[in-house]
């Protein structure tokens, strides 16, 4: 159930959510090789797939290099959504569609019940109610989970990512805009977006599992395919309801076949490859995921190792 809070890689709006619901656990392992796929298929660019998180609950000076040696065997890096830097039309974009119009307000589609929790939550989160109630139940989600209080944790693949490519002077793009990302959240059934807004409420008196993020973490750096599937199905918490599975469940399916769309859009297949792709995790293990789904869609996919790969000179040196 993770899966629908953190992703394990996406916009900075859900870093912020993932940041907020994590902590600095035990040491870390050594990252001996990473997760990576090739897929490939006849007239396109060859893929370099790999699973991203979010968030690291250490600094991951071992991660890192293992990312840029990906890196430095790709031509072209896309990420799953941009986490950084907005221009004022996306600010202004994704503004429209958290605020309700001057007509609605939060407080129509709760009942009077749900309405004192509402008002608890924006008093523990520190929201003055009026601009509380302004805000839809999807955006306020994420909002309330950053303020819980939690201990610091690291910037995940995203971020890292971001920058060694530019400073490799890769071709570098983002498979969702910023403004797409936040369509993904809002498009959760608005029966669901309550139920997760009022489950993050309830969390300011709750005790998160710390272990999780290390748990997700260690079978990245280990190759370990099968335990980060089972842990990317973990509960995020001890209590979980089961209505937060439903909203697990549509938000990974809605956002895999986004991923899958943009994936195999002109704009990033025109890129020029290898293309290393980064993608949450949940998206990319299990039955469901991009991986059978590039399978149907024509692709030759299999596991890889980097050194398999010779590297790639900066262009331009």
């Amino acid at each position: 159930m993770w899966k629908s809070s953190l992703r394990l890689v996406g916009s900075r709006f859900v870093l912020m959510l993932a940041l907020a619901l994590c902590a600095m656990v035990t040491k870390p392992t050594s990252a001996d090789e990473g997760v990576f796929w090739e897929a490939s298929a006849p007239g396109r660019p060859v893929l370099l797939l790999m699973p991203t998180l979010h968030i690291l609950p250490d600094p991951a000076q071992d991660i890192d290099a293992v990312l840029r040696q990906a890196i430095m065997r790709a031509n072209s890096v896309v990420i799953e959504s941009p986490v950084r830097n907005p221009t004022q039309a996306e600010q202004d974009a994704v503004t429209r569609m958290e605020v309700y119009p001057p007509s609605d307000s939060l407080e129509n589609y709760f009942d009077v019940a749900s309405l004192d929790a509402l008002h608890v939550c924006a008093e523990k989160a520190h929201i003055p109610y009026s601009v509380f109630t302004r805000l839809k139940p999807w955006a306020l989600a994420v909002l309330v989970a950053n303020r819980l209080k939690a201990p610091p944790a690291y910037t995940g693949f995203e971020i890292r990512v971001g920058q060694d490519a530019r400073a490799a002077h890769r071709n570098f793009a983002a498979l969702l805009t910023i403004e797409e990302d936040m369509q993904w959240r809002a498009a959760l059934p608005p029966r669901l977006q309550n139920i997760e807004l009022l489950e993050s409420c309830k969390r300011f008196d709750r005790t998160m599992d710390n272990q999780l993020i290390q748990d997700l973490a260690n079978d990245w750096r280990q190759g370990d395919v099968k335990a980060l599937t089972v842990d990317a199905e973990r509960p995020m918490e001890p209590g979980d309801v089961p209505e937060l599975k439903q909203v697990s469940d549509f938000t990974y399916a809605h956002g895999t076949s986004l991923l899958m769309a943009a994936l195999l859009s002109e704009r990033i297949q025109s890129m020029k490859g290898p293309t290393l792709v980064g993608a949450g995790g949940g998206h990319l293990v299990g039955p469901s995921s991009m991986l059978p789904r590039l399978e149907d869609a024509g692709y030759s996919v299999r596991r890889i190792e980097l050194d398999k790969y010779p590297e790639i000179p900066a262009e331009g040196k």
